[in-house]
């Protein structure tokens, strides 16, 4: 098979990014910009709301449930009801039937992810409700600038471990095999294991035939283009059609992705 190289392809540079490829990116991050800002001030404010309700400042379990509450309807209003109809965020791969909805398919919702958001949220906000007038998390904090900010990330760290192990253990067994696309749906965005399943001599061969007539740099940037755009059964089809001089208009879009 002859491999491709730069002088069998004419493309045209794709200028935007895979989720800028949805019409709906600009409407879907204003909505995701207000829940985001609507959350801050929700948590700034729960404090004194829950503390008014249920007269008393020590109350880090409805702060915890009011907190998960939120938590789960701004991932469900953001990522469910808007990105994912909009392909904006492309869930690749999930575990199965119950631990994710329309498992298999574009809309493939994955419950982990909203159990883990919940919860640390709900936790953190459960960490962040009064005491005496301070946060419960101030009588822990170092005095220094630098400490603190150690000791918070530690925190938030240790909070996304925790609540996302689930979802991190599934993945870490392998279980996470439906996947929503068999072909990415942007032209920028390779699925996962769809670049890694190129065997290291169809590398070879395309970096040895393309540097004879290119830059190392230059051949590079195309066969990473390549595998973004294709997977490896559609390069070696289209490998074939352009050993026989037949180069089809789906190759028409590597070279100028490399041209400046």
């Amino acid at each position: 098979m002859s491999p491709i190289t730069p002088a069998k392809i004419r493309v045209r540079q794709s200028i935007l990014s895979g989720a800028a490829e949805s019409p709906s990116t600009c409407i879907v991050s204003m909505i995701s910009l207000y829940l985001t800002v609507l959350f801050r001030a929700v948590v700034v404010g729960f404090p004194g709301l829950i503390e008014r309700v249920h007269g008393g400042a020590n109350v880090p379990v409805p702060g915890f449930v009011a907190g998960g509450l939120f938590g789960c309807l701004n991932f469900v209003g953001s990522v469910v009801l808007t990105f994912i109809p909009n392909q904006v965020i492309v869930y690749q791969q999930a575990p199965p039937w119950p631990l994710t909805l329309h498992a298999g398919t574009p809309g493939q919702v994955q419950l982990l992810d909203i159990l883990g958001i919940t919860v640390f949220v709900g936790l953190l906000t459960a960490l962040l409700m009064p005491k005496a007038g301070a946060s419960r998390l101030d009588r822990w904090l170092p005095s220094g600038t630098l400490g603190r900010v150690a000791f918070g990330s530690a925190v938030l760290l240790g909070l996304f471990l925790l609540t996302f192990s689930p979802a991190l253990a599934v993945h870490a067994a392998g279980l996470d095999t439906e996947v929503a696309y068999r072909k990415s749906p942007f032209t920028t965005v390779p699925l996962y294991g769809q670049a890694e399943a190129y065997p290291a001599d169809v590398l070879q061969n395309y970096m040895a035939a393309c540097t004879q007539r290119g830059s190392p740099g230059r051949c590079r940037c195309t066969l990473a283009s390549i595998q973004r755009r294709f997977t490896i059964g559609e390069y070696r089809a289209m490998e074939e059609r352009i050993a026989k001089g037949d180069v089809p208009r789906e190759m028409m879009a590597v070279v100028d992705d490399c041209r400046y």
